[in-house]
């Protein structure tokens, strides 16, 4: 069960291919998310995880609540993530597992905490 906060890999098809994406869970079902550009608020609280975030005229705002059996999902690099901020909330069941480490670059290797 996925939990506010995880970084999890996704699958993703599009245009009839398939790919595994690597987001964060921002929202869960049920919880009412604001995106103004790179920022989202979460049931009217601004999200408490780092990610980069790209100011001046917002690229995409709207509101919504998110559906049961999905969750809202983030990439960490909000100016160049592709997530559900343009292709909506994801079905938990895509959710292959929560990351636990990043292995590559070796200069980058480290535990990926828990929320």
């Amino acid at each position: 069960t996925p939990s506010r906060g995880d970084v999890v890999t996704v699958r993703w098809t599009h245009d009839g291919v398939t790919e595994e994406l690597i987001k964060r869970v921002v929202a869960l079902a049920g919880d009412t998310i604001a995106v103004d550009g790179d920022i989202v608020m979460v049931n009217g609280a601004k999200e408490s995880f780092p990610h980069g975030v790209l100011t001046g005229p917002s690229r995409r705002a709207f509101t919504m609540t998110v559906p049961k059996g999905t969750v809202f999902l983030c990439g960490d690099n909000r100016i160049v993530s592709l997530d559900s901020r343009y292709i909506g909330p994801l079905p938990v069941s895509n959710i292959h597992g929560r990351v636990v480490a990043v292995w590559a670059p070796i200069d980058r290797m480290r535990v990926v905490p828990s929320p």
